[in-house]
């Protein structure tokens, strides 16, 4: 028997990260409303959520810079 069985139920959340893993690094910014927008609309194009879209663009802008 597990322990939903018992009326417990199994904990929220997603399960713990494993050693040396971490968790993504937060950043966060101010964007003019139509900047925003413009970028929600992009990301909707390309199927991806803001934030993928977003690190994209970045990886992209650096991958130029580095020649």
């Amino acid at each position: 028997m597990d322990d939903t069985e018992h009326g417990n139920k199994a904990p929220m959340g997603r399960p713990p990260l494993m050693d040396g893993e971490a968790k993504s690094a937060r950043l966060a910014l101010r964007l003019r409303p139509r900047r925003l927008e413009r970028i929600q609309q992009a990301a909707c194009r390309s199927g991806m959520k803001v934030t993928q879209w977003v690190e994209q663009a970045i990886d992209a802008m650096l991958k130029k810079e580095d020649g």
